[in-house]
């Protein structure tokens, strides 16, 4: 499978699991929804995008959310998504 495929497993499995609690490095809970291609986190009102995900999962394996340097936005948000075993598979 190509990396395109994997990341849109992994995209498919955020959507699937909306809602559900997810807790970063840092030990914060949060959830999310979507809203259209955007993932809304319920602690902020940041609006992450599809694409900030995919970039960040293409640099997968990172040490930690600092691993993604400024490029990805809400990096602590991300990572702990990515990395859960619901979304990493």
């Amino acid at each position: 499978m190509d990396a395109e495929a994997d990341f849109e497993e992994a995209w498919n499995r955020i959507r699937m699991n909306k809602g559900e609690k997810f807790r970063t490095v840092r030990g914060l809970d949060f959830t999310y929804k979507m809203l259209g291609p955007w993932v809304v986190i319920d602690r902020t009102d940041y609006r992450i995008t599809k694409r900030n995900f995919q970039l960040a999962y293409e640099m997968l394996p990172v040490d930690g959310p600092d691993g993604f340097g400024e490029e990805v936005t809400a990096k602590y948000y991300v990572y702990a998504m990515l990395t859960d075993p619901r979304i990493a598979g």
